[in-house]
């Protein structure tokens, strides 16, 4: 990523889906996750949020768990197929979003997030 593509973690968590301290808890909210099947879904609840930069997988976790998500720990990992220690990411693990619901239920919006940073996400394993 370029210095003039950059993006601060802050600017770019302020098109959260997610509204600080947001809690959906209504029967609307219910029937509309288990109409599209998401309640059903294989996808596990963890969202690994794979950055090339130590940095900003620093900065993005920072800013993720101030705003409500967890775990966001931060760890190197070789993921599968890499053969070169230089090939190591850096990846922010995430479990639950703000609102309580699995991080996978916004998986949309971290892949999002995640190519601000020329990264990508990935299911934990």
């Amino acid at each position: 990523m370029t210095e003039a593509d950059a993006l601060p973690a802050t600017a770019a968590l302020a098109d959260s889906p997610v509204a600080d301290n947001a809690v959906v808890d209504s029967p609307v909210a219910d029937n509309a996750v288990a109409d599209n099947g998401v309640a059903d879904s294989p996808v596990g609840d963890t969202v690994l949020l794979v950055l090339s930069d130590r940095d900003d997988a620093r900065q993005v976790a920072e800013d993720l768990v101030a705003r409500g998500w967890r775990p966001g720990t931060v760890h190197r990992d070789m993921l599968a197929g890499e053969d070169d220690a230089e090939d190591v990411d850096w990846v922010v693990e995430l479990a639950t979003a703000p609102d309580g619901r699995p991080a996978s239920a916004l998986r949309s919006w971290l892949d999002e997030l995640a190519d601000r940073y020329d990264g990508f996400t990935s299911d934990l394993s």
